[in-house]
C-alpha cells in the first residue's frame, strides 16, 4: 500500500480501528501507524489535506464525497451497534427551528 494510514485514537471514545475494520472485511492484517490523531475532525482534515486514508462515517463524510473533496475508494461499509443520540437540555423547550433540524437529522440518518 502506497498511502499513509491515518489512525483515529480518541482517548475518551471507542472508535472502530483499522484492524477491526479489516477483520470484518475478511483480512488479518496489521497496518503501520503512519499518522495517529486524537480527534475525528482532525482525521477528516488530514484526509482532505492529502495526508493519507482513514476510516470515516458516511453520515459525516458523504457531502465531502459528493463534492469531490474526499474519495471513497471502496464500497465496503460496516454497520455497527454504536448509536448516536440527539440530546437537548432537560428543562428547556426546543424551538420550532430546532425541532425541524432534529427531524431533518433523523430522516437523513435513517
Amino acid at each position: 500500500m502506497n498511502h499513509s494510514i491515518i489512525h483515529n485514537a480518541e482517548p475518551y471514545r471507542n472508535r472502530m480501528q483499522w484492524k477491526e475494520w479489516l477483520s470484518l472485511q475478511g483480512h488479518n492484517l496489521t497496518l503501520p501507524e503512519t499518522l495517529t490523531l486524537n480527534d475525528y475532525q482532525l482525521v477528516i482534515q488530514a484526509c482532505i489535506a492529502g495526508e493519507g486514508i482513514a476510516l470515516g462515517w458516511s453520515f459525516t463524510t458523504q457531502r465531502l464525497v459528493d463534492q469531490g473533496i474526499l474519495l471513497k475508494p471502496l464500497d465496503n461499509e460496516v454497520v455497527t451497534d454504536h448509536a448516536f443520540y440527539v440530546l437537548g437540555p432537560k428543562y428547556a423547550e426546543l424551538s420550532r427551528n430546532k425541532m425541524r433540524y432534529i427531524n431533518w437529522i433523523s430522516n437523513h440518518a435513517a
